[in-house]
């Protein structure tokens, strides 16, 4: 490996150097100094170094000189090494310190007169040699220690803590401001007049001795205070007791005790009232107070403050190394994304730091009982949490879609039976089946055959925001079912978005917003005749009588499609990849913005793909229709939908056909009644399916939502203000 040390020095060298001149591989032309901070990236400008010139090259790091010449007209060109006598010019640009002495550069960082990045290229191996290396290798252990450290928590800086600031300021007597936002005024010698005191305090000391005495006090830390209370006062027992009213009543005097102040005038000790004391210092007598009740009651010292001053104890060494010894007993993976970026590992998504120290305390609790001697745990859950967080660059794997219920049964299955592995290898090549029939359907090269996926996205949940009180509040409800067009032709995303406020998320809402994209999607492609929609196998929502009737209803309203076959992927696996991609992109798109209401909604959604925009279509009350009355009128209770793998329908066609799982036989099934010449009212006169009506059910909108909300609408803009404001008017 070849070290290339960019060196930004806080002062340039003694004079100017002539460029060094190295050699590309290309020409063997002489190339400036300058210009091999661009030539560091390239790889190609590396493999030109012959193997003897980086040897010797290397060979001079112990001496810190190099010598190269530039061509036949100059003298050879000397770097010294860092001198101690520099010029205060800062240079402009980064200079590359070819052969500079290593362990000088690595002395420069501990002292903080050199920044260095160092910057690791691959070369050929040739190029440099191990040994040649290894030999002036001291010092760069010292410097990647220095500037390649990382862990996932920054170094605590308690020296610039605001309370810590507060603190200084505080007990320097300076103004400042508390937690709760009052601005206390700085400390100042106050005015008082002792004439008529009977130690005459004012003629003992002048104006200018007082304020020398305020700004010596408050120059001192806290603890050189206590000391100085405890030169010049005294705490006697009071001398008397006036009795009376107290000697009437029977009531018992809460003071015993008296105090005395004093103030050093050179080396005099002078006494005087309390309040000249208390006015010079411009403190209160609660200080006194509290001194005299903490001293040292044998020698009158004052013991040292121990407020903020609590140490944690300090655990062995041993004890250090069992935790990281445990932390790095688990596997680690590498990210799947940005590997080039991060060296972040990662640990399994089950685990936890909780869950960790719970096993690292049972695994040494264990070994101490077989041992028979009784253990108790000496290092604690937070010292573990910080060992992991500090000294370690690991996180948590996050899942990224849900895995099967099947599989991972079978997975946790000691001892899987006949019939659980007869089974299971169904499944699997249910699995398999399905996704060769997927992967052909995107292969499908007829522009009148179109490949729709649709599937409905978690709920969201608005407003959307990082307001804090937003945390704590409840939230409406949208829903938005995302619908992927592909052909030969055009690939589109489409989305249909609705609010709790107009309908929910029952298998009539999810029929109803189908219905609605794919009149849009045979509205924006007329060539398509054929529609093949893929979907999970969700039962509620998309495999059900109501979801076959809306489809019979949609053939029945158009003359542009002929046929819709409706597959469904095996349980438990995706074959919807593309929405689950579209779905991704809008939740990267609403991390980076905030989202108040559907109508701020819309506009994010039209950010996800600038190239080729989602179309974004926004529901209605009519656009909600009653599919489950009018399909318990039909026969569609032969067919079963639980293991139905495919359903056929035709356009002028009441039959439909299915396949299930794992067959391949085509199943028909009339799912029209016989009704005879006279048709009911819940029948059209020109169709062989029942009416279908606008749906009736309204969802209604909670009061303690209503109230959450509009908590929440002073953080909002007027157009999203105006949007819940009609919506609650309608509800």
């Amino acid at each position: 490996m070849l070290v290339s040390l960019y060196c930004r020095k806080q002062h340039n060298l003694t004079r100017r150097k002539p460029p060094v001149q190295l050699a590309s591989k290309s020409s063997r032309e002489a190339i400036p100094a300058t210009d091999c901070k661009a030539l560091a990236n390239d790889a190609e400008a590396y493999s030109a170094c012959e193997p003897e010139n980086i040897n010797a090259l290397l060979s001079l790091t112990n001496t810190g000189q190099f010598t190269s010449e530039p061509d036949n007209s100059s003298q050879p060109v000397t770097i010294e090494a860092a001198q101690s006598v520099r010029e205060p010019e800062i240079p402009s640009h980064r200079q590359l310190v070819s052969g500079v002495n290593i362990g000088q550069v690595a002395s420069e960082v501990e002292t903080g007169t050199c920044v260095v990045d160092v910057e690791v290229h691959a070369v050929a191996q040739s190029a440099c040699e191990p040994e040649n290396f290894n030999a002036h290798e001291p010092g760069i252990s010292a410097i990647c220690a220095k500037v390649g450290h990382k862990s996932r928590k920054r170094k605590r800086d308690a020296e610039n803590w605001k309370q810590n600031k507060r603190k200084r300021l505080r007990q320097s007597g300076a103004q400042y401001t508390t937690v709760r936002g009052l601005q206390h005024a700085a400390r100042s010698m106050k005015p008082i007049d002792c004439s008529n005191c009977r130690f005459h305090c004012s003629s003992k000391f002048s104006g200018e001795e007082r304020l020398h005495i305020h700004s010596v006090f408050w120059k001192m830390t806290d603890n050189d205070k206590r000391h100085f209370f405890a030169r010049t006062t005294e705490r006697t027992p009071k001398k008397r007791t006036r009795l009376g009213r107290a000697a009437r009543t029977q009531k018992q005097r809460k003071k015993a005790t008296s105090y005395k102040f004093y103030l050093m005038k050179g080396v005099e000790k002078v006494r005087i009232c309390k309040q000249f004391y208390l006015k010079t210092l411009d403190v209160c007598q609660k200080r006194v107070i509290n001194y005299h009740k903490t001293k040292d009651p044998s020698t009158g010292a004052p013991n040292p403050i121990t407020q903020g001053k609590h140490t944690k104890k300090k655990l062995p060494q041993a004890d250090v190394e069992a935790v990281k010894m445990h932390i790095n007993s688990f596997p680690v993976v590498e990210s799947h994304y940005c590997r080039s970026r991060t060296q972040k590992k990662y640990l399994e998504s089950g685990l936890s730091i909780r869950k960790m120290y719970d096993m690292f305390c049972e695994q040494r609790q264990s070994k101490a009982l077989q041992g028979g001697l009784e253990y108790q745990e000496p290092i604690k859950e937070h010292f573990y949490r910080e060992v992991f967080r500090t000294q370690f660059n690991i996180d948590f794997h996050q899942p990224k879609k849900d895995r099967c219920d099947t599989c991972e049964a079978y997975k946790a299955t000691a001892q899987p039976s006949t019939a659980e592995n007869e089974k299971q290898a169904a499944h699997v090549a249910s699995k398999l089946a399905t996704k060769k029939e997927r992967d052909a359907d995107r292969s499908n090269k007829s522009p009148e055959h179109a490949v729709v996926c649709f599937d409905l996205q978690n709920v969201i949940s608005l407003p959307r925001s990082n307001i804090s009180s937003f945390f704590y509040r409840r939230k409406l409800s949208v829903y938005n079912l995302t619908a992927h067009f592909s052909s030969v032709t055009d690939k589109h995303g489409y989305c249909a978005i609705w609010s709790e406020g107009l309908s929910g998320r029952s298998g009539n809402d999810i029929a109803s917003s189908l219905l609605i994209l794919l009149q849009a999607i045979s509205k924006d492609h007329p060539q398509v005749t054929q529609m093949t929609l893929w979907s999970d196998s969700c039962i509620a929502q998309n495999k059900n009588c109501i979801m076959s009737l809306a489809i019979l209803h949609f053939l029945e309203q158009q003359n542009q499609v002929s046929m819709i076959v409706q597959k469904f992927g095996t349980p438990g696996h995706s074959a919807i990849q593309e929405v689950d991609n579209l779905h991704s992109q809008i939740e990267k798109t609403m991390t980076h913005s905030e989202v108040f209401s559907p109508v701020g909604l819309l506009r994010v959604l039209k950010l996800v793909n600038r190239k080729k925009p989602l179309r974004i279509i926004q529901l209605r009350n009519r656009d909600f229709l009653e599919f489950q009355r009018p399909a318990k009128l039909l026969r569609f209770n032969q067919i079963p939908y639980t293991q139905v793998r495919e359903i056929q329908y035709q356009k002028d066609s009441t039959a439909v056909n299915y396949k299930l799982f794992g067959s391949d036989d085509n199943v028909n099934v009339n799912v029209v009644r016989d009704i005879g010449a006279r048709k009911p009212k819940k029948y059209k006169a020109d169709s062989k399916l029942p009416r279908v009506n606008v749906s009736s059910v309204k969802t209604e909108i909670t009061a303690a939502k209503k109230a959450d909300i509009k908590a929440m609408l002073k953080f909002m803009p007027e157009v999203d203000k105006t949007f819940y404001k009609n919506l609650f008017d309608n509800h």
